[in-house]
């Protein structure tokens, strides 16, 4: 499922290039990838069940149950921003229309102006709805906010805490990325290595099938 790339919806990429290199490919999406980086090096490595929510040019999540990633009948577990009325769905272009990037809108609330504030705060109540959606369904442990505008650091995460906690009903760990932009990366090794350890360890009826 790719909302940015419709056109590849539906294609099985670990087929396709498993074909054309005659290799095992495994494959998956970048919110779900992290999700498994953040908990295996990152910022959510004692949670079990774990929420990462990717907030940049377009919002998504990726759901760990049990540290094995939800992907749902179709692959489109997590992919909240698609809704119009989650919030998530024009919430970063809103954001961004009057400061043009991340960076000038942090240095703006860093230096205390009242739209800057604002804005970060509108966006923290934009965003809040979607994760308190999936913090509802699925209770994880640990919510980790990566992305581009999760740079912002305290500056994001102390207001989404504050929401998420009026709106949820039990407390959940709101964290940054440690990852950065590294996080799909090292969720994509993780994801390889646990198909290598499930070959390996496979019995001999497993390996024929």
């Amino acid at each position: 499922v790719s909302s940015l790339l419709p056109g590849w919806s539906g294609t099985d990429l670990a087929a396709a290039f498993g074909d054309a290199y005659a290799a095992p490919v495994v494959a998956g999406n970048d919110s779900k990838l992290a999700a498994l980086g953040e908990r295996w090096r990152g910022g959510a490595t004692d949670a079990e069940d774990v929420v990462y929510v990717h907030v940049g040019r377009r919002i998504s999540a990726g759901i760990l149950l049990g540290g094995t990633v939800l992907h749902g009948r179709h692959g489109a577990a997590g992919e909240i921003g698609v809704l119009p009325g989650s919030g998530w769905h024009t919430a970063h272009q809103r954001l961004l229309e009057r400061w043009g990037t991340p960076e000038a809108l942090f240095d703006a609330v860093r230096d205390d102006e009242p739209a800057a504030v604002q804005a970060l705060d509108d966006f923290a109540a934009d965003l809040v709805q979607g994760i308190a959606a999936v913090v509802l369904s699925v209770d994880p442990e640990a919510v980790v906010i990566g992305g581009g505008l999760s740079r912002a650091g305290e500056l994001l995460l102390a207001p989404l805490r504050s929401r998420l906690a009026e709106l949820c009903l039990f407390p959940v760990t709101v964290v940054a990325s440690r990852l950065g932009d590294e996080a799909a990366a090292q969720g994509a090794v993780r994801l390889a290595l646990d198909q290598v350890e499930a070959e390996l360890f496979a019995t001999g009826s497993e390996r024929r099938r």
